[in-house]
C-alpha cells in the first residue's frame, strides 16, 4: 500500500510538473534526496494534491476541498471515514507539505 500511495503521489507531481509552461527543462533536474528541503507554491501542492485524489478509486467520487497557504493544507468536506484516512495520508506524504489540517467531516 506504501508503495502505491508513493507512486500515485509522484505521479501526480510529474503530471503537474510537465503540464506547466516553461517547466519542462526543469523535470530534468535531479530529484531531491532524503533530508533535503523541497520548495513548492501553494498553488502546485493544492493542484498536486487534487490530482492525486481524482486518481485514487477511494477519494475519485469524494468531496474533499483542498487549500493550501504557505505549505499548510486544509482539508474539509465531507467523506466516508476510509476516504477521510485516505486523504490525510495522501496530504502528508506529498513532497513540500508542512502540515496538514483536518476539517474533513465524516458521514455514512
Amino acid at each position: 500500500m506504501k508503495s502505491s500511495l508513493g507512486f500515485s503521489i509522484l505521479s501526480a507531481l510529474a503530471l503537474l510538473i510537465a503540464a506547466q509552461p516553461g517547466l519542462a527543462e526543469s523535470t530534468a533536474s535531479p530529484a531531491p534526496e532524503a533530508g533535503q528541503v523541497v520548495i513548492v507554491d501553494d498553488r502546485t501542492l493544492t493542484d498536486a494534491i487534487q490530482t492525486a485524489f481524482s486518481g485514487d478509486p477511494e477519494l475519485a467520487a469524494s468531496q474533499i476541498k483542498v487549500e493550501t497557504q504557505f505549505a499548510v493544507v486544509h482539508l474539509s468536506g465531507n467523506a466516508s471515514a476510509t476516504a477521510k484516512t485516505r486523504a490525510l495520508a495522501l496530504a502528508r506524504q506529498m513532497p513540500g507539505v508542512k502540515e496538514v489540517r483536518d476539517s474533513i467531516k465524516v458521514q455514512g
